[in-house]
């Protein structure tokens, strides 16, 4: 025979949050019956009531990370090749420069001849030569050379121009200076250097072998030089034979510039 539940009024009261022991329910003993409470009470502070501390954490073996062990993440690199058009700020790659590069090295290309026959020696419209000068492009051996060497490199036919004005200007500016030092030397002549110059060219030509008639050419460039060759024929006039005529028995040309320099 099951025993009578315990009726509500017999029960004692609950005490407060503070005073009186503390109670849970529970089944203390053998299993629970239909109908029937069972009330263990326990004295304040012990047993399996709710607590205000939270509860512990469980053990570990790893250190708790401070907060001055945490590192900021390191900036992205620029790649290899592209640090020029690397944004260090932004940390990525400036893409309208990038895009510039590829749509000029295109642009180029697209201006590269097929083959070095291709290229033409032409100079930059811009470019202007000095008063007095012309160029006229002729296909040498250092102009076929040029293309050659163009092609294999890559050169576009604007690069080849301007490599070429600039080997014509150094042309042109050397070709002014030797001017300007051949007219410094025949002032030293005096004002009558062009008659001096008539003068000399018809003996020359009158009395020495037609290969030596570049002397001509060259005497009066160099006034020193001018000036001495002068003296040798105002002596040869003075007496001394030709070789080819002009004047006593002919000589061969060995015993002539011998005689110059007999006395």
């Amino acid at each position: 025979m099951e025993p009578a539940p315990i009726p509500l009024t017999s029960a004692p009261a609950w005490p407060g949050p503070t005073d009186g022991p503390r109670c849970s329910f529970a089944n203390p003993g053998g299993p629970r019956r239909p109908g029937f409470v069972s009330v263990a009470f326990a004295p304040e502070g012990e047993g399996g009531g709710p607590t205000d501390d939270p509860p512990a954490p469980p053990p570990t073996s790893e250190a708790p990370l401070q907060p001055e062990s945490l590192q900021p993440a390191p900036a992205p690199a620029a790649p290899t090749g592209l640090e020029s058009f690397w944004d260090g700020e932004k940390g990525a790659l400036k893409v309208e420069d990038l895009a510039k590069l590829v749509s000029d090295d295109q642009a180029r290309r697209a201006s590269i001849p097929e083959g070095p026959d291709g290229y033409k020696l032409e100079l930059p419209a811009e470019f202007k030569l000095p008063d007095g000068l012309t160029f006229e492009p002729a296909d040498t051996p250092l102009g076929q050379s040029v293309r050659a060497i163009a092609h294999e490199f890559g050169l576009p036919q604007a690069g080849l121009s301007k490599l070429l004005a600039a080997y014509v200007d150094s042309q042109a500016k050397e070709h002014q200076q030797v001017a300007a030092d051949i007219a410094a030397e025949q002032a030293k002549l005096g004002p009558n250097r062009d008659a001096r110059f008539t003068a000399m060219d018809g003996w020359i030509k009158a009395n020495l072998p037609d290969h030596h008639t570049i002397l001509a050419k060259r005497l009066p460039v160099d006034a020193g030089l001018f000036q001495a060759v002068e003296a040798l024929i105002a002596r040869a006039n003075a007496g001394i034979p030709s070789a080819i005529g002009g004047g006593g028995e002919a000589m061969s040309e060995e015993a002539y510039f011998k005689s110059l320099f007999k006395n």
